[in-house]
């Protein structure tokens, strides 16, 4: 019980942030997909319970159009949270990565400070490619 009334707490505390440390996407993702899929669903039956007005056979088609509209705009949804989920993962692994401050540097031997200097550096490092070879000249020329 005392676990989730900090849990709240925390939730609350995070809603309130105005300096937008903490992301609260995380914690309300699966409620927003519930909410969602019942708005879907319901829209769903509206859909197929209105059609009986207009006759058994326009039932049956809007049952086949409700059902593909449900599963759709559910698919949809799902994709559309899940995008907004990898963004805040992505951010999440960058401050990983920054806050370790050093990370390996690609196609080189040393380790790459990532912490911010006090000078700018003038120049970015140029990291050339090992494979490239110079250019033959053509000799054909008779």
């Amino acid at each position: 019980m005392e676990k989730a009334m900090n849990e709240v707490k925390i939730f609350l505390s995070s809603l309130f942030d105005f300096s937008f440390k903490e992301f609260i996407t995380h914690k309300v993702v699966k409620v927003l997909y519930a909410l969602a899929a019942l708005y879907i669903f319901t829209r769903s039956l509206i859909m197929f319970f209105g059609s009986f007005q207009h006759g058994a056979g326009s039932a049956f088609i809007t049952l086949i159009s409700a059902i593909v509209q449900f599963v759709v705009l559910l698919m949809l949804t799902r994709a559309f949270l899940e995008l907004v989920m990898v963004i805040f993962r992505i951010s999440d692994n960058i401050d990983a990565i920054v806050g370790s401050k050093q990370c390996a540097a690609p196609f080189a031997d040393e380790e790459v400070d990532l912490a911010p200097k006090a000078a700018a550096a003038e120049e970015a490092p140029v990291i050339a490619d090992e494979k490239q070879e110079p250019a033959a000249a053509d000799d054909n020329t008779a």
